[in-house]
């Protein structure tokens, strides 16, 4: 059965389809393309969509897993027989990898919860036994040719000598990366095919190759036909169904990539609307830039966006509210003034009139710049009802501030927009008129053929970004794709133009005449006519100047002054258009420089709006966190005071419980006494009832003592269980945590009252006392027992609720606490205003943090203190630099002197070290005889001068013999040349002799093959042979006469180089 098991994505589906005749491998795997796949069957596969299938060599059994964990295995024809296991948790995505063995009988999965099983596979059908030993079977002979293929093409073992991976020096395996022995084997099989199916495969190409060009020549003469006779390009296709699929599939794929751009194509509109709505139609004041003619400076305006109506309505109000404010402090000052004594007003009488005016003067200046904290109040961006930075010490203020600088912020941007937009009109006007004298200085040029360049200035996207929004068809660079109906209306509108312009090149007999009478203009133009040639007279070309009349002459010499007057008046207006050229350069150059001064300028008021702006703006973010700050502030306060509420809620609770727990405890506390003196009044009757009876009372107590041993565990369990459970719900219910008796209980108490369990010797009567007595201390001990664990359950209870109540009086203290130190701190923060200050020029002495710098704790000291200071500091470090010299001026005579005793000590101990060297020196013969000698030297110079003599004759003898070695070294080479020459020679002769052999035993073994032939044969024979000799003879001549003429060429090369190129010899 050869067929395929895949594992849909649908849920519990596994499809059998079919292969036959549409699979092409050699190993049974699909390896080829299926065009066709036949459904046979529909199986249960996984409980989840999804899955994954291996097969076995024949494609009879599958296994099957996937993301439910479970492993399937069984075969093709009885799958409802398979054989499931659940090895994989589906939680971890099941089963992810699988595999069989080569005989079927085993499968290795593995899964995402990273176990992994190794299954012996068994079926009781005998079909699967049957399908396991074939498969044994067959992988022993595979393995066997394995096996047998190893052996004759044995692994490369190249990187180590057993044929293990090279290990190198720091431990670490160094992996192959070429194919393994496998891969290789499998080449060499396809290869092998190849070749064997070579001959068909280049047979079935070559036809192929004919029916094309043929299917190509057909084409081509259909081409050349007339229409009648020419057929349909679909005619020539051979196979319509694969030109059908591929065309479905062109126009599918075509669709698709139609529905891909137009989707792309939405999502950039959408974007591009987007950040149209955001960057463009949101904005007042749209970001533009202006750039200079002959320099680097760009200057940008200030982006505005669109006022937005609430925020103008809340400035408008609190506008209104300091209005109000300001004409109560008006109203208050007015009658604090009326308030005050005569002579008050008075001494403000007597003010002069200059200092009135000064007092304006200084008022009018405003405030100073570094009390304001900005350089806006010069910029116009201070309003006239804006607040100091001392009088912020309320949240309203803070806020008034806030919108009051963001409105002056606005206004100081507009201020420069405006003068932005009046120079950028400027430019516009300054390159329209600069385009327009290029006109004219384009002109020039070419009337008088300069070699200049023109200044063509230009609007950039920056000074133009509504350019950006307008895509312009010279932009596209792909060609425009027209619609049918678009194509019509151009269509139709060419036709009407060709139509015009036919109707306008009819009979037009105004324009006829003005094209015929003056060349189709008006007016004359004067430069034109300047450079226009006065015709030359005919005699003047044609006749001598010997055979001239008077008119001739008179002609010639008018016609010579009109030339040298039409050159002259050509030089001037040649000079002319030169000034005038030279002008206009002159306007642009000049026009643009002044262009670039203005913007220079608009730059430094830019840059210092700029710092203004900055400046405002940190003001605003200073208030905006201070603001921020104390919402902080306020918000931790207000939920501390809610704990604290929660908190003494609680312990209002818990002093509640306490109290009511207490005295449960007491009444609780009084019933155990009452009930331990009862249990006392029972023992104590007991033992008179029974402690006269002597020999017996030991017995009767133990057994009066005596309790059931269910009972006994019980009262422990109960007693753990009491003491380990504190948490209890009520501890006042009098309730046990478990209940003291039970059926057990009662049994063992029946049994311990039976007369089997009566000591020997005590009758009945006694006995049932004894009992009575037994049950009545029994149900005192259960009721104290009961007391007991109620009693320490409340006790547990009250500890408890103690230990809560103290819990929540300590978080009460540190809430206190903290709400005191946050009061402290937040009065601390109203009362601790953020000033902005400008500070000119000095120095920060303080470290620069990564981010921000911390001036928390530095200190502001003014200039000319710091001054002051560093006046001190110089004058005391001179007069310590001072006193240091001298001190080092002493300390270095010191160390000159004990540098002078230490050399003098040294001294000593030298002349003492030689005084003893001295002494002990031994004085021999020959040192008497050298120091008694009158000249001591002259001795060793007669030594020395003999030495000198035989060194030079031991050269000389050096010399005398390296000439003969020479000499002999040069003859030895003479020879071995020469021998070399003549075993050339010999070489050659035994090459010529060999050849001569081998020819005449050539000759020899064909005249002994032909003795049995007639005369004719071994004539015809013979002269072959002699043609052949003379042949090889022609044959070397002309080989050596090539090398003669090669070696002449090249000689000749070398003469003539580099005039004679080489060329290869072939």
């Amino acid at each position: 059965m050869e067929a395929l098991v895949a594992v849909s994505s649908q849920r519990r589906g596994t499809l059998v389809m079919d292969l036959s005749d549409e699979q092409s491998s050699s190993d049974g795997d699909v390896g080829g393309k299926v065009s066709r796949l036949t459904v046979l069957e529909t199986l249960d596969g996984s409980q989840l969509s999804g899955g994954y299938v291996r097969r076995t060599l024949d494609n009879t059994a599958v296994l099957v897993y996937g993301c439910d964990g479970q492993v399937s295995y069984g075969l093709v024809n009885e799958w409802n027989q398979r054989n499931s296991l659940s090895l994989h948790s589906y939680r971890t995505l099941g089963c992810t990898v699988g595999c069989l063995s080569w005989d079927g009988c085993s499968a290795v999965t593995a899964g995402g919860d990273g176990v992994l099983t190794c299954t012996t596979l068994s079926s009781s059908s005998k079909d699967v036994r049957t399908l396991c030993a074939k498969l044994r079977d067959s992988y022993r002979q595979c393995k066997m040719q394995m096996v047998d293929l190893q052996r004759e093409h044995p692994l490369d073992t190249s990187e180590g000598g057993d044929g293990r991976p090279k290990i190198d020096n720091d431990g670490i395996r160094q992996v192959q990366t070429g194919p393994t022995w496998l891969e290789q084997r499998i080449e060499q099989v396809n290869h092998e095919t190849e070749i064997q199916f070579a001959s068909e495969r280049d047979g079935l190409l070559a036809d192929v190759s004919k029916l094309r060009d043929k299917l190509m020549t057909l084409i081509a003469e259909n081409e050349t036909k007339s229409d009648l006779e020419k057929l349909d390009r679909g005619e020539f296709n051979l196979d319509m169904e694969e030109s059908e699929r591929l065309m479905e599939e062109g126009n599918k794929r075509a669709l698709e990539v139609r529905e891909e751009l137009e989707l792309k194509n939405l999502a950039n509109e959408y974007f591009s609307n987007v950040i149209r709505e955001e960057c463009w139609d949101g904005m007042e004041v749209p970001g533009k830039a202006l750039k200079a003619f002959n320099s680097n400076v760009e200057v940008s305006n200030f982006v505005l966006p669109k006022e937005d109506p609430a925020f103008e309505a809340e400035v408008a109000y609190l506008l209104q509210q300091r209005d109000l404010e300001l004409a109560e402090l008006k109203a208050r000052t007015q009658l604090e003034s009326d308030a005050m004594p005569d002579f008050q007003v008075e001494d403000d009488d007597d003010i002069t009139e200059d200092g009135k005016k000064e007092k304006d003067a200084k008022k009018e200046t405003g405030l100073s710049s570094t009390l304001e904290g900005s350089t806006a109040h010069t910029m116009g961006g201070r309003h006239e009802m804006t607040h100091g930075q001392m009088d912020l010490c309320s949240r309203s203020r803070i806020y008034f501030q806030i919108h009051i600088i963001k409105m002056s912020l606005r206004k100081m941007k507009k201020s420069f927009n405006k003068d932005f937009d009046a120079l950028l009109l400027q430019k516009e006007s300054e390159v329209a008129r600069t385009l327009e004298r290029n006109t004219r200085m384009a002109k020039i040029i070419n009337d008088l053929d300069l070699k200049e360049t023109l200044f063509k200035p230009a609007m950039s996207l920056a000074e133009k970004p509504e350019r950006l929004l307008k895509v312009e068809d010279s932009e596209i660079k792909a060609k425009k794709w027209i619609s049918p109906e678009e194509q019509e209306r151009l269509d139709e509108q060419a036709r009407l133009d060709e139509a015009r312009r036919l109707a306008e090149m009819g009979d037009r007999p105004r324009e006829r005449a003005l094209e015929q009478m003056m060349r189709g203009r008006l007016e004359i133009d004067p430069e034109e006519e300047l450079f226009k040639d006065l015709p030359v007279p005919d005699f003047i070309d044609n006749k001598m100047k010997e055979l001239w009349n008077e008119d001739e002459r008179k002609i010639a010499k008018e016609h010579t002054a009109a030339v040298d007057a039409l050159e002259e008046a050509r030089s001037k207006h040649k000079k002319a258009l030169e000034a005038e050229f030279k002008k206009l350069q002159s306007s642009i150059s000049e026009a643009v420089q002044l262009f670039d001064e203005k913007l220079l300028k608009l730059h430094e008021s830019r840059m210092q709006r700029q710092r203004a702006i900055c400046q405002e703006e940190m003001k605003v973010s200073r208030l905006t966190a201070w603001l921020m700050t104390e919402d902080e502030l306020c918000q931790l306060e207000l939920a501390m005071l809610e704990e604290v509420e929660m908190l003494k809620d609680e312990k209002t609770e818990l002093t509640k419980i306490m109290a009511k727990v207490q005295s449960d405890l007491a009444r609780t506390e009084s019933a155990m006494e009452q009930l331990v003196a009862d249990d006392k009044v029972v023992e104590r009757n007991f033992k008179r009832d029974f402690g006269d009876r002597e020999g017996l009372y030991d017995v009767l107590n133990r057994a009066f003592r005596r309790r059931p041993r269910a009972l006994r565990k019980g009262a422990t369990q109960q007693s753990i269980a009491v003491i380990g459970s504190p948490n209890l719900a009520n501890p006042a219910s009098g309730r046990p945590a478990t209940p003291p008796s039970s059926l057990q209980v009662q049994k063992e108490m029946a049994d311990l009252d039976s007369m089997q369990s009566c000591p020997e010797g005590i009758d009945a009567a006694t006995w049932q006392l004894v009992v009575a007595a037994r049950r009545k201390k029994m149900e005192s001990e259960k009721n104290i027992r009961m007391l007991n664990h109620k009693i320490a359950g409340m006790t547990t209870f009250m500890d408890e609720r103690k230990k809560e109540e103290s819990t929540v009086k300590k978080r009460l203290a540190e809430l206190s606490q903290q709400i005191t130190h946050l009061r402290k701190e937040r009065e601390h923060f109203l009362c601790n205003l953020p000033l902005q200050l400008l500070i000119k020029q000095g120095q920060v002495e303080v470290d620069s943090g990564p981010f921000v710098t911390d001036y928390r704790d530095s200190l502001l000291i003014d200039r000319a203190v710091i001054g002051r200071f560093n006046a001190d500091v110089k004058t005391l470090g001179t007069a310590k630099v001072s006193t240091m010299l001298t001190g080092i001026g002493g300390k270095k005579e010191i160390y000159v002197l004990e540098w002078e005793s230490r050399k003098r000590r040294m001294d000593i101990e030298d002349l003492d070290r030689q005084i003893q060297l001295v002494h002990g020196l031994r004085v021999t013969k020959e040192l008497q005889k050298h120091f008694t000698s009158d000249n001591p030297l002259s001795k060793q110079q007669v030594t020395i001068d003999r030495t000198e003599e035989a060194l030079e004759k031991t050269q000389e003898l050096h010399i005398h013999h390296m000439d003969r070695l020479g000499k002999v070294l040069n003859s030895i080479e003479v020879k071995a040349k020469t021998r070399e020459r003549e075993n050339t020679e010999m070489d050659a002769e035994i090459h010529r002799r060999y050849t001569s052999v081998i020819d005449r035993m050539h000759l020899d073994s064909t005249f002994q093959d032909d003795d049995g032939d007639n005369d004719r044969k071994k004539g015809r024979r013979m002269n072959e042979l002699v043609r052949r000799s003379r042949a090889i003879a022609i044959a070397k001549q002309q080989a050596e006469r090539i090398v003669t003429l090669r070696n002449d060429l090249e000689r000749w090369r070398m003469k003539t180089f580099p005039a004679m190129p080489p060329k290869p010899y072939q």
